[in-house]
């Protein structure tokens, strides 16, 4: 395994607190588009199985259904040695 497959196998892209359905289903695409098949949700604040999901998620739909729910962060914390965060202006 090169050494670029042994960093997208190690990668989860962790979405916090997403209140829209359609965020979690692009995110999966992109997902998939650049070989990471890890998702983490924490503490969704919508429906993560809605169709508008499935819909923005098209083929990545699977990378979805495997994704791990977790109430916060803190428990996603563990073998990841690195770890990048994003945030959205607040909303009003």
């Amino acid at each position: 395994m090169s050494n670029s497959e042994n960093v997208k196998k190690s990668c989860i892209v962790a979405l916090c607190r997403t209140s829209l359905p359609e965020n979690i289903g692009a995110s999966a695409r992109a997902c998939s588009v650049m070989g990471i098949d890890q998702l983490a949700l924490i503490n969704p604040l919508c429906d993560t199985k809605s169709p508008r999901v499935q819909a923005l998620a098209s083929h990545a739909f699977d990378i979805v259904e495997q994704a791990v729910i977790a109430p916060s962060l803190d428990d996603l914390f563990g073998p990841q040695d690195f770890l990048i965060g994003f945030s959205n202006r607040g909303r009003e």
